[in-house]
């Protein structure tokens, strides 16, 4: 939904570029739940992600 692999997302959480949502404990297993407005403030936080539909330019 951001536009990012889940790898660079991991890195720029790492590197405080990105304000994740907290960590939320489901089934014993530590994960961070996104709503929409976590995703908008995400997408603000690093301004060359337009939108989560990146495609392949046609050749």
């Amino acid at each position: 939904m951001i536009g990012l692999h889940r790898v660079n997302l991991q890195q720029a959480i790492s590197q405080k570029r990105v304000t994740p949502p907290r960590l939320t404990t489901v089934g014993g297993v530590r994960i961070r739940l996104w709503t929409r407005k976590d995703v908008e403030r995400a997408r603000k936080q690093l301004p060359k992600i337009k939108d989560g539909r990146r495609r392949r330019k046609k050749k």
